[in-house]
């Protein structure tokens, strides 16, 4: 998927120079049919009328213009949409246009501090612990004698 995503930009890319060169070749096109629809030769005597064709001329580089323009556009509007769609398939679209979200649980996490543990000093799971508690001291008082009812004493 990444790799189709990638080979689709760098078409793009290529479609959108040639575009973009068609668009700067319509621009001189057109400035050539202005000039030349401003300044038309004089009508001579074998009836041609040159500013009909200077017309023509002038109209035609601008629909090719127009349309240069617009595939242009549409192309860099294409190569920004796959840029976008790269960005989601790496999983870090939200990050590229710098986006958070509100509650993001991700975001709220806190660093735990460092307890002084190391992963050595760790145990794995199921080992007995290094040291054993010593059990506790047996009672000084019989047991028979700490369930005696207050008013009687000990014997």
């Amino acid at each position: 998927m990444l790799a189709d995503t990638l080979r689709q930009i760098r078409y793009l890319y290529g479609q959108y120079r040639e575009a973009d060169q068609r668009l700067r070749a319509a621009d001189d096109w057109l400035q050539g049919a202005r000039l030349r629809y401003r300044n038309p030769l004089p009508i001579g005597g074998d009836g041609q009328n040159w500013l009909l064709q200077y017309l023509n001329d002038y109209l035609l580089a601008l629909r090719f213009r127009t349309d240069s323009a617009t595939d242009a556009a549409a192309l860099l509007a294409s190569y920004n949409a796959q840029l976008a769609r790269l960005e989601e398939v790496k999983g870090t679209l939200l990050n590229y246009f710098d986006i958070d979200l509100a509650y993001d649980p991700c975001r709220q996490l806190q660093r735990i501090p460092d307890l002084g543990i190391s992963p050595e000093s760790i145990q794995p799971a199921g080992s007995p612990p290094e040291s054993v508690p010593a059990p506790a001291p047996t009672p000084a008082v019989p047991l028979d004698a700490s369930i005696a009812p207050l008013g009687q004493s000990m014997r």
